[in-house]
Parts: structure tokens; C-alpha cells; sequence
């Protein structure tokens, strides 16, 4: 579908290339062409544009325009040249420093190194960095405006000379300058308050290396990586593959890295002691036993819960699976069942909370718990919505295993496809 420009009686086709939005009129475009409405010139090839403002033809991508969604085309209507920056792609060995326009080849010598610039280095060049005009900043008038305690520390001889020497010095060689008195983060707090930062960073990884790192580091053990990256600390490893965004398999967190608990097998008596050891006043979160006695019963059946996790292989029973949402669910007595019948058994009376109970007491309780869960057999691991789905189905009281049986054939069977 094409369209006539009403000023310059030009056809185009009826696109936003050509013609500007405008939901007041009947097609939806303006009735000029953009190069009417605009006059300038605007239309060119595939792949090009013009530059509003020299009015030269340029290809159209990023290394002659910077982005903008606001625009149709995605490109700012002006070239870089004339925003005031360089075109990028002008020559692949050579960069132009933003501050004194000198072209200098692009490498480690000449630009410090930073990440974020899309060729890997600054836009200054070193020279001009090192050589920052201390006019620029009235360093007298910043010292003589500090505190007291400030000046009783710093005398504005050693001010000066780490204005001037600290992009240029080494660390040790900082540290060295003041006898080792000051520590490093506390220089650096004073620099950046100059504005003053150090571009260059260790950063210098090899493709080779971030292969490995990237291949090996989920499942390699620390001792291994910190042999194959000698000249790096384990903190700079992970940093790196954090940024790579590779991480630790499950085997690796899990594994006991000490020596000499291997193979050291806890027994349950001394598992309880453990238990005991944190629970009540002991923990560092009691509040006064404020808490209900249900959530206090519940974790003391976790070597139950644990064992019947551990029988099916940490899934769900019925659809194998294992979201996060595992629920352990009673086969032959329900939880509420086995609450009362234990305490009938002791001959204790049901409060709402622990604080209630001497510790002989819960002792006690704990003890009975876990015995009469493990007398009913172990559960069955089921995801949250399954577990949901049973108890909608069947109620919450009084549920057996000739219930869950039925529900077993059920799902099998698609009856709850649409649902779970």
C-alpha cells in the first residue's frame, strides 16, 4: 500500500520509513513524508542513514550511530562524530583517545584495561590518565577544609605526593611509602574522594583459561583448580566464574572437605544429644517457648521424615519428581492420631504450647514420637500440590492405606491430569 506526500507529491509505501505516526488521521501517517516534515534529507538505502545534523550517509549500525529505542529505526538521528565521540570500526588496531586525539595502537601499553568499553580498553589513554592536571582540582583548598583529627594524620606533603603517584605506584610501593602504618582500603577511601580510580585490574584471563574454568569448575575439587591457576587466589577464581555464571555442582557443596571426619560415622545417641543441644533455651531464636506444640512435635519426627525421603530416592511416590515441595504424607495413621494416642500413653495432658512441659518432658515426648511414627511404618514423599489433592479428596482425619492405594490408581490411571 503506498501513499503520496502531500507536500513534495512523492509515492512511498505507507510504512513508518517513510511517513510519521499520527492516529488523528484516517491511515494513520502524516500526510508529508518525514523528508518534508523534517527538511532534511532522510531516505537512502538499505543499511544506511543520513545524520541530521552533517547530513552525511552512513551505514547504519553501532559503530556510526548509538542506539535508541525511542526512535523507529532504533538509532539516534545524529552520528556519533557529531555527538562528539569517535566512529569504533575507523581502524581494528588503533584507538583515538577521547582526551588529547591521539591515535595510538590499541593494546595493554598505551589504554587501560576496562571491561565495560566495547573494545575491552578506556577511552583515555595512559598519558593522559598519569597526567592529570592538578589545577584541575585545588588540592590545597581540599586539605585545609578537612577536620583536625584529619590533618593530625595525613600533612599535606604525603597528600600531595599520593595525588600524583597514586595511578602510577604499585600497592606494596603505596604501603611502603607510609612505613606500612596506613592501611591500604584507608588510602583508597582518601583517593576516591579526588575522583581518582585505578582502571587496570587482573583481569587478563586467557580463553584457555576460561574453558577450563567454565568446563571444570562445577565438579573439580579447590586444591586441583588452585594448581591449574597457580599465579590467582581462590578468592579471584570464584569471582571469575561467578561472572561467568558457573557455579558449584550439588556433590562439590556437599562434600566434607575435612580430613578427619571422613569416614566417621555419628551414632543416633549422640545425633539426639545434638538435637537436645539446640533445642529450647539453648537455641539462639527461643522467645520463651511461644511456640505451638505442633510445630515442635513435627520436628521431632525428622530422622522419620528423612529415612522416607530417603526410600524413594528424595522424589514423589507418584509422579518421580522432586520440585522443591516434598511433603512426607502418613500411610496407615495420621499425624493428629498419633498425637493423641502418644500423649494418652504418658498420661499427659495436650497444651498449645512447649512451655508447659518440664525438659524431662519433652525428653519424653520426642522419644515417644519417633517411636510410634517409625510402629506405623514409613511415609510416603509427595509433591505439595499432590498432597493437597489426597487430602481434598479424602479428607484429613481418619485416612488409611486402602485410600491412598485407590488415589495410587487414580492418578495413574489420568483421572488427575487436568489438575496437577
Amino acid at each position: 500500500m503506498n501513499k503520496i506526500c502531500k507536500e513534495c507529491n512523492r509515492e512511498f509505501s505507507l510504512t513508518i520509513d517513510y511517513f510519521k505516526k499520527n492516529n488523528c488521521s484516517k491511515d494513520g501517517f502524516n500526510n508529508k513524508c518525514r523528508e518534508c516534515q523534517y527538511n532534511i534529507k532522510v531516505f537512502t538505502d538499505v543499511g544506511y542513514k543520513y545524520c541530521i545534523e552533517c547530513q552525511e550517509c552512513l551505514p547504519k549500525n553501532n559503530d556510526y550511530f548509538n542506539t535508541n529505542n525511542v526512535n523507529y529505526d532504533k538509532f539516534n538521528n545524529k552520528c556519533k562524530k557529531c555527538i562528539g565521540s569517535r566512529y569504533t570500526n575507523y581502524d581494528d588496531e588503533c584507538k583515538t583517545c577521547k582526551e588529547c586525539k591521539e591515535k595510538l595502537p590499541r593494546n595493554k601499553n598505551n589504554f587501560h584495561v576496562n571491561n565495560k568499553r566495547k573494545d575491552g580498553y578506556s577511552s583515555r589513554c595512559k598519558n593522559c590518565v598519569l597526567n592529570k592536571d592538578i589545577t584541575e582540582f585545588n588540592l590545597k583548598e581540599w586539605y585545609e577544609s578537612r577536620t583536625s583529627n584529619f590533618k593530625n594524620n595525613w600533612n599535606y606533603v604525603d597528600i600531595l605526593w599520593l595525588y600524583n603517584n597514586y595511578l602510577r605506584v604499585e600497592k606494596k610501593d603505596l604501603l611502603s611509602y607510609f612505613d606500612n602504618k596506613i592501611s591500604y582500603k584507608t588510602i583508597t577511601n582518601v583517593v576516591y574522594k579526588w575522583g581518582l580510580r585505578k582502571v587496570e585490574k587482573n583481569d587478563d584471563w586467557s580463553k584457555d583459561d576460561i574453558e577450563f574454568l567454565i568446563i571444570n569448575y562445577p565438579n573439580l575439587s579447590q586444591d586441583k583448580l588452585q594448581d591449574r591457576f597457580k599465579n590467582r587466589t581462590w578468592h579471584s577464581i570464584k569471582t571469575k566464574a561467578s561472572k561467568l555464571n558457573v557455579h558449584r555442582s550439588k556433590e562439590m557443596l556437599f562434600e566434607i572437605n575435612s580430613e578427619s571426619h571422613k569416614g566417621y560415622v555419628v551414632s543416633e545417641e549422640t545425633k539426639r544429644k545434638m538435637r537436645l543441644s539446640r533445642r529450647g533455651s539453648n537455641n539462639h531464636n527461643w522467645k520463651g517457648g511461644i511456640s505451638p506444640i505442633v510445630i515442635r512435635l513435627r520436628d521431632y519426627t525428622v530422622p522419620w521424615k528423612m529415612e522416607s525421603l530417603k526410600k524413594y530416592d528424595y522424589k514423589c511416590a507418584l509422579s518421580g519428581i522432586n520440585d522443591g515441595t516434598l511433603h512426607v504424607h502418613h500411610l496407615y495413621k495420621n499425624f493428629s492420631d498419633i498425637t493423641y494416642e502418644v500423649f494418652d500413653s504418658l498420661n499427659l495432658e495436650l497444651h498449645n504450647d512447649m512451655s508447659k512441659y518440664t525438659k524431662e518432658e519433652e525428653l519424653l515426648l520426642m522419644d515417644t514420637m519417633l517411636e510410634f511414627h517409625y510402629k506405623y511404618g514409613l511415609g510416603v514423599p509427595l509433591t505439595n500440590k499432590i498432597h493437597k489433592l489426597f487430602h481434598k479428596e479424602y479428607g484429613l482425619k481418619n485416612n488409611n492405606y486402602e485410600q491412598f492405594k485407590e488415589f495410587e490408581n487414580r492418578y495413574h490411571n489420568g483421572e488427575f491430569r487436568d489438575i496437577v
